[in-house]
């Protein structure tokens, strides 16, 4: 289904407070930086252009005129950020579908780039899945085992049987035709 109940209406919070009393969060722990937990601040308080200049000042923001500039950008530090050598421990977020799409593609022409995946490969619809590409299961699998958003590495691909290994960070294995796969939607690259 596409639809959920929620229990909580946005109305109830004052009431609550209210009734039970509140309390601020003022002291930030994320940041250990002053000049972060400033920033962190302007952005509370609506100063968004300080807490920018901010993290520009520091080569933490990157603007670019055309979008995929950018992303090359992005794939080029997360490759240097030892992204390509380790995808499980460098996640890029992205928005929209479309973005995710690119990105994931470009990460993988990377990682294909600087051997790190290896030529044996499966077409799965219109994506094409090497032996060392991270993937994500985009629903979950009783017969499987697999839940929605699970993560793991392509770790065998056998184009005779039609089907794919993967091993998750769990160290659970799992083994499925990835020719039925073409017709659920069942995998994302994740790099």
């Amino acid at each position: 289904r596409d639809w959920s109940v929620t229990g909580v209406q946005t109305c109830a919070l004052p009431i609550l407070a209210r009734q039970v009393g509140e309390a601020q969060l003022t002291e930030i722990r994320r940041q250990k930086d002053p000049w972060a937990k400033q920033a962190i601040h302007d952005f509370a308080d609506g100063r968004a252009g300080e807490a920018l200049n901010a993290f520009e000042q520091r080569g933490l923001l990157f603007i670019e005129e055309e979008k995929s500039e950018l992303q090359e950008k992005l794939i080029t530090d997360w490759a240097s950020g030892n992204g390509a050598v380790n995808p499980k421990e460098h996640l890029i977020l992205a928005q929209k579908n479309d973005e995710v799409k690119e990105l994931n593609r470009l990460a993988q022409a990377k990682r294909k780039e600087l051997g790190e995946l290896k030529e044996k490969h499966a077409i799965v619809g219109k994506d094409r899945f090497y032996e060392g590409d991270r993937i994500m299961f985009r629903r979950n699998d009783r017969d499987l085992k697999v839940k929605n958003g699970q993560m793991g590495n392509i770790l065998r691909v056998d184009n005779l049987r039609k089907q794919l290994t993967v091993g998750f960070d769990n160290d659970q294995r799992v083994s499925f035709s990835h020719e039925e796969d073409r017709k659920s939607t069942r995998l994302n690259s994740s790099h």
